[in-house]
């Protein structure tokens, strides 16, 4: 009886192993985002104001 695990898929393939991580460059998405915001809050509500006002023709001058 063989005990080994077969490493090979049915086609043959030997998987490769996973590639050593670096933790110091690691970040999860969270973190991107903290330190590089990609809009401010300002231009967020700017956009979805202008967005609203396309979608709903609501006059700009009830800002």
């Amino acid at each position: 009886m063989n005990k080994m695990k077969n490493l090979t898929d049915p086609a043959g393939a030997t998987p490769r192993p996973d590639p050593p991580l670096n933790n110091e460059l690691v970040r999860t998405e969270s973190q991107q985002s903290e330190s590089q915001p990609k809009h401010s809050p300002k231009s967020i509500i700017a956009n979805l104001q202008k967005t609203l006002r396309r979608t709903l023709r609501v006059p700009a001058m009830l800002d």
